[in-house]
């Protein structure tokens, strides 16, 4: 079983535990959730263990406007601790809000650091999706003004998480495909980065292991339990990883995708990622040293293409991507140019400047459209 922080529980019983996690954080606990998943009941289980309030907010990732209109919400409610049930688009979404109860139009002022968070109230994340590492993180991701930006902050991680296989059960093939591809990419992002220590490269490496061999196997058979904790438990290790040294081209890339297509952000910065894999293995292939023995195919760098493009085979990549249409490569070159994208350009293995992003974008939708 993989080394997880003491902020992160599992639990196969949520009936049985979550309650008495949620009180040692926090005494009148508001459930937040998305629109689908209250509709689905996939937060029912959730809401019968806490007997709480439950406030939805729309589906797809948060804007500004929804990040108020739910943190007006929560200081209205006197909650002290909000329980995010959700992918990471939820989750997101709470954290900003329950940290802005005092101020619920105050999220401008903090995107891209610009200035710190109030305390705010406590988060407690139950992720309903194996990907985006939210539960763990200091970041949340948000769009303003119609372009995709992001806010970091201490008090952004959340206070606990719980793993809990039974909230994945439901969750839909292509949902499950691109955040277990996101995924994936957090964890070799952050274990070949420029920030990369050696305790995030081998937690990295190995949660890329687990995802290669498991995530597959999760697909193919929903109802195992034991396949899907296991992808859990690797996305939420691959986010600890991504909160300590960051992220890389993959990210740099559907970032800036996402402000110019709707394209689900895990195949987005898998599109990324594997565009640009031999690139960065041209002259950074040393940080990716020990990936391929993690991925059970060899030891040298040389056959990491072969050994992502098996796994993308595997969970039919192609076919999800195909239902989108690239933009062209001038215009990801430019929206990668903006400044919000720069600081996952420069923590790559191999630094993506300025007169690089032209060369990555060609690479993107060459890839996108063979």
């Amino acid at each position: 079983m993989i080394s997880l922080p003491a902020t992160v529980k599992r639990t196969l019983d949520l009936s049985r535990d979550l309650a008495g996690l949620v009180g040692e954080i926090g005494s009148h606990p508001v459930v937040v959730t998305d629109s689908q998943l209250a509709a689905a009941g996939v937060a029912g289980a959730v809401v019968s263990a806490l007997g709480c309030e439950v406030t939805s907010v729309p589906p797809g990732e948060p804007t500004s406007e929804s990040v108020s209109v739910l943190a007006h919400a929560l200081s209205a409610s006197g909650t002290d601790v909000v329980v995010a049930v959700g992918g990471g688009s939820v989750i997101d979404s709470a954290k900003l809000a329950a940290r802005l109860v005092a101020d619920p139009t105050g999220l401008t002022r903090r995107l891209l650091s610009a200035n710190p968070f109030p305390p705010g109230a406590s988060v407690v994340a139950l992720p309903t999706t194996s990907g985006s590492g939210a539960e763990v993180t200091r970041t949340a991701i948000v769009s303003h003004s119609g372009h995709k930006t992001w806010a970091w902050d201490e008090r952004l991680r959340p206070e606990l998480a719980v793993l809990a296989p039974e909230l994945t059960a439901s969750t839909p093939r292509s949902v499950a495909v691109a955040a277990g591809l996101d995924a994936f990419v957090h964890a070799v992002e952050a274990g070949t980065g420029q920030r990369a220590t050696a305790e995030i490269t081998t937690l990295g490496f190995t949660a890329a292991g687990i995802l290669h061999d498991s995530l597959p196997n999760a697909l193919a058979h929903p109802e195992g339990v034991d396949a899907r904790a296991r992808v859990m438990d690797a996305a939420t290790a691959a986010g600890v990883a991504i909160d300590e040294c960051g992220t890389g081209i993959g990210h740099a890339v559907g970032h800036a995708l996402a402000s110019i297509v709707s394209i689900p952000h895990g195949l987005a910065v898998m599109l990324g990622f594997r565009a640009g894999l031999e690139w960065t293995l041209e002259t950074s292939g040393d940080a990716y040293r020990g990936l391929a023995s993690a991925l059970g195919t060899g030891e040298s760098p040389d056959v990491l293409p072969a050994a992502v493009d098996l796994l993308l085979a595997d969970v039919g990549f192609r076919a999800e991507i195909d239902r989108y249409a690239p933009p062209t490569a001038d215009q990801l070159a430019d929206e990668m140019a903006s400044p919000d994208h720069q600081p996952m350009c420069r923590n790559n293995a191999r630094v993506i400047g300025a007169s690089d992003v032209g060369e990555i974008a060609e690479l993107v939708i060459r890839f996108w459209s063979r």
